[in-house]
């Protein structure tokens, strides 16, 4: 559904299309609907004056067919920015759930061939599960000419740990030109995601099933939240709802400046966090691996509680029902806030001060025992360090290398300068 207000005029014109079955739709920051079927009201809607205001207010010719009329040429023209912070996006949707088949798509999402536009719709390879939709909704261009990671190129924006996280502006200016960072799927500036599930052969209360998490989609577990559900889990909720009736009175005080480690939104931010810049490289596949992790037993553990949502229902004990599901999101949402605040003290305990710290090689000495053990456990601290590509980047800059250029000196003067740093650094000499 592509839709647009009508400035100083009350409502919005707008156009909506139906997914035909076997594909999907996408859409990120960018119009997508360009012309669209006037007669077939079982797959497209529109707003009566979706035509008629664009030609009082000048954006469409008073004389042109209405046939022929473009949602997206009309009211949001792509750009270059349109379509490479937008459109990229949806064709990092589109390329791999349908096997490839929008290799073609690469130059305009590219934002290089504007006249080439990718589809509305994307035929997938096979079908998609609920699963298979999130870890979507988790990708940052991996492994494509996007990449940000300067893992096929030289990146010096991907920093030591080849982030792929830029942080804003997403467009900047340097020597008179302008220049883009890519806008991936899974960014840090998310508020809150979600994936809905609708089932309609279930009843009512079990029709939706609301998958949602906080904060960065890359990073976040989804909670399970059945539609017929009477209370959200506290660490998820707000005292001070942007509407009074939004208001949860059981909730965290806490909002998006005063932090608490209750609060769903700050622990989800907390783990995001350690993740972003240099420790990227180290620390997002475990991420990836517990996201997964959690991910699995929550849909296990929804399946379950459908299934005995659902006979109770079946049974006429629908108040049961309510009460089962309710307590399920409530107990999934509490027990997730306080899994993923102990994974963040296990992330920056492993990251602490430029090393990656691992448990200790030997086990701490029993009552007696003298050997193959010690008395304090001490861990493995390895440094982080940088790689020859870092270092190459950072001299590439001529003031760079004369202001860090060691002088040159002879063989003796050089042994004792290394030997000196070797002391100060800590390291092994």
């Amino acid at each position: 559904m592509e839709l647009i207000g009508k400035g100083n005029e009350t409502g919005a014109v707008w156009v909506a299309q139906k997914v035909p079955e076997g594909y999907i739709g996408s859409t990120a920051n960018q119009a997508r609907i360009t012309t669209f079927p006037r007669d077939d009201p079982s797959s497209c809607l529109y707003a009566k004056d979706v035509v008629s205001f664009a030609k009082s207010r000048g954006l469409y010719p008073s004389t042109a067919s209405e046939e022929h009329f473009s949602f997206s040429d009309t009211y949001d023209p792509v750009t270059f920015s349109g379509v490479r912070l937008g459109e990229a996006r949806v064709w990092n949707i589109f390329q791999p759930a349908s096997g490839g088949a929008f290799s073609s798509y690469l130059e305009y999402a590219k934002g290089y061939d504007l006249t080439h536009r990718m589809p509305l719709f994307a035929k997938v390879a096979h079908k998609l599960s609920v699963n298979d939709t999130m870890n979507l909704m988790r990708t940052h261009f991996e492994d494509s000419w996007f990449d940000p990671r300067g893992l096929s190129r030289n990146d010096l924006g991907a920093g030591p740990g080849n982030s792929a996280y830029r942080w804003r502006p997403l467009e900047w200016e340097s020597g008179g030109k302008h220049y883009v960072n890519e806008r991936t799927v899974g960014v840090q500036q998310t508020a809150w995601t979600f994936v809905a599930h609708c089932r309609r052969r279930l009843a009512p209360p079990l029709r939706a099933l609301f998958w949602f998490a906080p904060d960065d989609s890359a990073t976040a577990v989804r909670i399970p939240l059945f539609g017929g559900v009477t209370r959200i889990p506290p660490s998820y909720g707000s005292r001070v709802g942007q509407e009074p009736a939004a208001a949860v009175s059981y909730a965290v005080d806490a909002d998006a400046y005063t932090m608490s480690m209750d609060s769903a939104f700050w622990v989800f931010n907390l783990v995001a966090n350690v993740a972003y810049g240099e420790r990227y490289r180290e620390v997002m596949p475990l991420v990836r691996a517990r996201v997964a992790e959690y991910q699995g037993r929550l849909f296990a553990a929804a399946a379950k509680t459908e299934a005995r949502a659902a006979a109770l229902l079946d049974a006429g004990n629908q108040s049961a029902a309510l009460e089962l599901i309710t307590e399920f999101g409530v107990a999934s949402g509490e027990q997730m806030t306080k899994d993923w605040r102990a994974f963040w003290m296990f992330l920056f305990s492993r990251t602490r001060d430029g090393f990656t710290v691992t448990a200790p090689r030997l086990p701490k000495c029993k009552p007696g025992q003298r050997t193959g053990c010690t008395s304090r456990p001490i861990p493995e601290a390895t440094a982080s360090g940088y790689s020859r590509e870092w270092y190459a980047n950072m001299i590439a800059d001529k003031e760079n290398a004369a202001h860090y250029a060691v002088p040159e000196m002879d063989e003796a003067t050089m042994a004792a300068n290394q030997r000196k740093v070797r002391i100060m650094d800590k390291g092994d000499w």
